[in-house]
């Protein structure tokens, strides 16, 4: 192993190689004139996704000459915005020919097997936040001459498809576990609120049902009374206490006005 010189790195394989950014990528300016290209790409969640050009969805321009035309294997960096967001993603790989918001920057690895690697890479550094620290002081956004001399590694290119290999599997592996997580977690919220819906309202007791009157309760067991709210509460109008006495905790307050204005 070897010293990279790269602080966010450290020690690398003896035979990696050590480069500017510059060196592995150009980067890519090809106006969308006259609207040559129609597949409308954006960054999303470090993904490159297709969008509806003729969508009304959302901020879309009336005009997309301005786009930049992008390629399969191609890398975009969104480096905009970067004093206020600090937890977008903010690497993809271009998976197709499309168009592109020009706000971003575009990069072309000048050997096309040095992409995914390469977009790996520079995805690891965008998780270390360290797009953040790059420029002089505090910054909204950087340019390509900003980043240019980036310090990249490279492993022998049979090395650099290999670990590609292993990322893509295990990544995708990865994004499937966690998407079935979160139809897990909606299904558990879908459950506590059917479950507090049907305790309240005496929809899991075994008993005889009436009519409730109430649109959104429906039947209730036969037993249950209606009343109005104001037949269990005294409501006076203004707070029988001062803000002064408000704290974080202890015994919830609803105002008159809270109730009366919304």
């Amino acid at each position: 192993m070897k010293d990279s010189g790269i602080d966010w790195i450290g020690k690398i394989p003896d035979e990696w190689e050590i480069y500017q950014l510059s060196q592995i990528a150009t980067q890519v300016k090809n106006k969308n004139n006259n609207l040559q290209e129609r597949n409308l790409l954006s960054l999303s969640y470090g993904k490159i996704k297709r969008k509806n050009i003729d969508s009304s969805d959302g901020l879309l321009p009336a005009s997309f000459d301005g786009y930049n035309i992008i390629e399969n294997e191609d890398i975009v960096l969104r480096l905009t915005d970067l004093q206020n967001d600090h937890t977008s993603l903010r690497v993809g790989r271009a998976t197709e020919k499309g168009i592109i918001t020009s706000a971003y920057t575009t990069l072309r690895p000048i050997n096309k097997n040095n992409s995914r690697f390469l977009y790996y890479l520079l995805h690891a550094f965008d998780l270390k936040k360290g797009f953040y620290g790059m420029g002089a002081g505090v910054r909204q956004g950087l340019n390509y001459s900003e980043v240019k001399s980036l310090k990249i590694i490279l492993p022998p290119l049979s090395e650099q498809t290999k670990i590609a290999r292993f990322l893509d599997k295990k990544c995708a592996q990865i994004d499937s576990i966690i998407e079935e997580s979160k139809k897990s977690i909606e299904e558990y919220k879908s459950w506590k609120q059917s479950m507090i819906f049907e305790a309240v309202t005496g929809k899991n007791l075994s008993c005889k049902k009436k009519n409730s009157g109430i649109e959104w309760i429906s039947e209730i067991p036969e037993k249950w009374e209606v009343q109005r709210l104001k037949s269990y509460f005294n409501f006076k109008k203004g707070l029988p206490i001062t803000k002064e006495n408000l704290k974080d905790s202890g015994i919830s307050v609803i105002s008159y006005g809270q109730i009366h204005s919304n």
